[in-house]
């Protein structure tokens, strides 16, 4: 099963929760090239600041909007994004273009360690679920 952040009203145990959940999706991160490397990392660190820094859009809680948005994030050795898109839409563009703002809030990213390449590839699911 892979890791999915979910977008929910902050408590500290749906923190707790979040950043359980996330630490599952470290697998996601695939480098841009063939090679072999484990960026793992890279994308806890997104996970983790995604996780700060989501909010349940407003406008989405309102309508009652549910859906799994899945981006392609695109990370260069500074930490940067060099590109981002929605790979798989949830269905609602306010969730999609939620999503994407989080993850361009997140970033740059204080890398931990050199990537060794200019970019690296991370895919990143983010689930909106209302509580009920």
């Amino acid at each position: 099963m892979h890791g999915q952040l979910v977008a929910k009203e902050s408590t500290a145990s749906n923190e707790m929760s979040l950043i359980k959940e996330a630490s599952l999706g470290e697998a996601s991160a695939r480098p841009a090239s063939t090679g072999k490397a484990d960026f793992g990392w890279l994308a806890k660190s997104l996970w983790e600041r995604v996780a700060m820094l989501k909010r349940y859009p407003r406008v989405a809680r309102a309508n009652h909007m549910e859906g799994r948005v899945l981006l392609r994030v695109v990370i260069k050795d500074d930490g940067h994004i060099r590109d981002l898109q929605v790979a798989e839409s949830s269905g609602h563009p306010e969730l999609d273009q939620d999503a994407l703002e989080i993850v361009r809030r997140a970033c740059p990213l204080k890398l931990a360690h050199p990537l060794g390449r200019s970019h690296v590839v991370v895919q990143i699911p983010i689930n909106y679920r209302l509580e009920h």
